[in-house]
Parts: C-alpha cells; sequence; structure tokens
C-alpha cells in the first residue's frame, strides 16, 4: 500500500498537495478492495474451510493463508457482508472467523448473520475432513478459547471458562431451534449448549421445548439432571 502512495506521489506534478493526497487515497482504496475480491474468489474456488496446517505431513494451508489475507484487508462491513450474502459457505465461515477474531462483532451477532445458512461446508483440518454447519464452525471458532480438558481421578474433564459472550450465543441458539437441524443435532451445536453451564431458572422453559418438542436427548438428559430434585419437591 505505502509502495503504491509513493508512486502515486512520484508520479503527481504541478498539483497541488491535497489533489494530490485525495488522488492517491482513491487509488489505495480502490486497490484495496480489488484485493478483497482476489482473496474471496482464491477462497471460493477452494472450497474447504482449512485449519492452518492441513494433510499427513502438516504442510500450511493455502486456504488458510488466504483467510489470514483476508482478515488483515477486509473491513468489518466488507466481513459483514460476506458472511451474510456471499453465495459460497467457505467465504462465509472464514469472513466469520475474521469478525471474531479481530473482535468486530461479538459471537452471537456472528451467529445471527450465518445461522440462516442451510449449506454444509467441508472441512479439514490435519489429515480428518468432515462437512459440518457453517454456524458450528463460526462457533467453535470462539469456543476454542475459552474451553480445556482437565484430569480429575485421572479422568479428562470437559471445563469451560465460562463468558457473557458464550452465554448470549447460547441462549441464541436455545431460541432458534429452527437454524439447527437434525443432522448437526447430535454433535452440533446444542451438543455444546447444554454441557456448557447450569443455566437459570428464568431458561427452564427454552430447555423444556427442547426436550418434549424437539425431543432432543441431551436437552432431557440436562433436565434429568438438573430440575428432577426440584420437580419432586
Amino acid at each position: 500500500m505505502f509502495v503504491r502512495i509513493y508512486e502515486c506521489f512520484r508520479t503527481v506534478s504541478n498539483l497541488r498537495l491535497v489533489t494530490a493526497v485525495a488522488t492517491c487515497m482513491v487509488l489505495t482504496i480502490s486497490a484495496r478492495g480489488q484485493d478483497v475480491s482476489t482473496i474471496v474468489r482464491a477462497i471460493a474456488s477452494r472450497g474447504v474451510l482449512e485449519c492452518e496446517f492441513v494433510g499427513f505431513a502438516g504442510q500450511a494451508s493455502e486456504a488458510y493463508s488466504h483467510f489470514e489475507q483476508l482478515k488483515a484487508t477486509a473491513t468489518k462491513e466488507q466481513l459483514r457482508t460476506l458472511v451474510a450474502d456471499h453465495p459460497n459457505a467457505v467465504v462465509a465461515t472464514y469472513a466469520g472467523y475474521a469478525l471474531l477474531d479481530e473482535d468486530y462483532l461479538p459471537l452471537d451477532s456472528v451467529l445471527m448473520l450465518i445461522a440462516p445458512r442451510d449449506e454444509k461446508v467441508s472441512t479439514q483440518c490435519g489429515c480428518i475432513g468432515s462437512s459440518s454447519s457453517a454456524a458450528l464452525q463460526v462457533y467453535l471458532r470462539y469456543y476454542v478459547t475459552v474451553h480445556r480438558y482437565e484430569v480429575e481421578n485421572g479422568l479428562q474433564k470437559h471445563k469451560i471458562t465460562d463468558t457473557e459472550e458464550l452465554y448470549n450465543a447460547d441462549l441464541y441458539i436455545l431460541r432458534h431451534p429452527e437454524y439447527f437441524d437434525k443432522a448437526d443435532f447430535e454433535y452440533g451445536l446444542p451438543h455444546y449448549v447444554f454441557k456448557n453451564r447450569v443455566y437459570p431458572e428464568s431458561d427452564k422453559p427454552l430447555i423444556a421445548k427442547w426436550a418434549n418438542e424437539l425431543d432432543y436427548r441431551a436437552a432431557r438428559d440436562y433436565i434429568q439432571k438438573h430440575y428432577k430434585a426440584s420437580s419432586n419437591q
């Protein structure tokens, strides 16, 4: 970018400084937009949501490199538009990653943008390939920052550092079951929601809906574990 500005000033002659500055700003902004388009096309062309390293040998992922370029280049509004409107789900998911990584939007706001998309994304981390909803991948991008395993009595225990951001995202999921289909149920977003915490009593109707109307096993198990004692009193 700075080289482009320098070249612009170097070739400008007999113009007032303010005109030169304005011209260079226009050229720079235009180049930035073109760069975002080029990066997006490269991500869409690959068509796989990749981790930083892929394959048996742990090679650096070209797709992830493009994502890092997108994160460094695109504005907040460009990323929002890509998440909500781009026809390629991999592009939308990487844009969602960038919104989280750059603290442009909290997790629940990113989920609101991406949850209505019903496409699956193909994924690859190391040598493991799979597919899932774009919303699940965005959720996991944040989740790994608060999740850990601790050893208790020789067994690994699932632990999270709960945050208001995670709680708000989980409430959004509980309130919008229409976005989280059966294909993602057992190990998708609801799977995490019911593991993350003990919810306040005010959230019980939401959980009961998942247990009764949606027949979701993890919600039934949650009610059995956390509400049984109070219901028997």
